[in-house]
């Protein structure tokens, strides 16, 4: 059962369009931000560490797919991107959940730019290979990428 499960998502994520693959993770990513605030204020610390986690996993997916020949967009999301990771781990650190409402506002404010751009431009920023995606629990960490808290 729980390979057609897996079947299933991997067709449905095939499916879809950069622009849809792209929403799809900045919502994953500030769902996963908000189920660990929540845990933090219940003091579930171990298992908002495992929603935290989720979240730097989709946003190092989407720091590691950026195409930097697009420019100063690019850089400035990248940018971003390493700010954001550098934030889940103070939140992740302090118990405090400052640093994710501020995680969450630059996902939100950023997710809403993307849902504006034309999907001609959008795919000169993500890069081609933005389909693999993060569909099970587990994600891959990019290669050569290292944020130290």
């Amino acid at each position: 059962m729980e390979n057609y499960i897996e079947q299933y998502q991997r067709s449905q994520v095939a499916g879809m369009s950069q622009r849809e693959l792209i929403l799809m993770l900045y919502n994953g990513a500030i769902r996963f931000l908000s189920e660990a605030k929540e845990l933090i204020a219940r003091e579930r610390y171990d298992q908002s560490w495992l929603k935290l986690d989720r979240a730097r996993k989709i946003v190092l997916h989407l720091y590691s797919t950026l195409n930097m020949d697009a420019g100063e967009i690019a850089t400035n999301l990248a940018s971003l991107y390493s700010y954001i990771v550098e934030q889940i781990c103070v939140a992740n650190a302090t118990h405090q959940t400052e640093a994710i409402n501020v995680c969450i506002n630059i996902l939100t404010t950023v997710r809403e730019a993307w849902e504006q751009i034309p999907d001609t431009e959008k795919s000169a920023v993500a890069g081609a290979d933005n389909a693999a995606v993060l569909v099970g629990a587990e994600a891959q960490r990019p290669m050569g990428l290292s944020l130290k808290a």
